[in-house]
């Protein structure tokens, strides 16, 4: 499964909930799960033409993230690109993408 890129307590300062890290940790989770402990609104995903069966076969799908509602919250966010998990906003996200997946 992915990689986890932020430590414990990055996580915990804004998702004060210690099972998320478990289930993060451990690779024992789904995106749903995690949402539901955050109290999100479901995973919503990144897309761009670009990425059409380059990283996940047969979709244009970059990265899935636990939606908060506003894309300028910390959120999880699975970017497919590098097979990890961050800890980032989508706006912030989406900002950093190379040229060729920002259309």
């Amino acid at each position: 499964m992915s990689k986890v890129r932020f430590t414990k307590k990055a996580l915990l300062s804004i998702f004060p909930n210690p099972k998320i890290w478990e289930l993060l940790k451990d690779n024992s989770y789904d995106l749903e799960d995690i949402s539901d402990l955050i109290g999100g609104y479901g995973i919503e995903s990144v897309t761009s033409e670009a990425a059409y069966d380059e990283f996940v076969p047969y979709t244009d799908i970059i990265a899935e993230y636990v939606n908060l509602g506003d894309p300028y919250l910390t959120t999880i966010l699975w970017d497919y690109r590098k097979d990890r998990v961050l800890l980032t906003s989508v706006a912030d996200y989406c900002s950093s993408l190379p040229k060729r997946y920002s259309r």
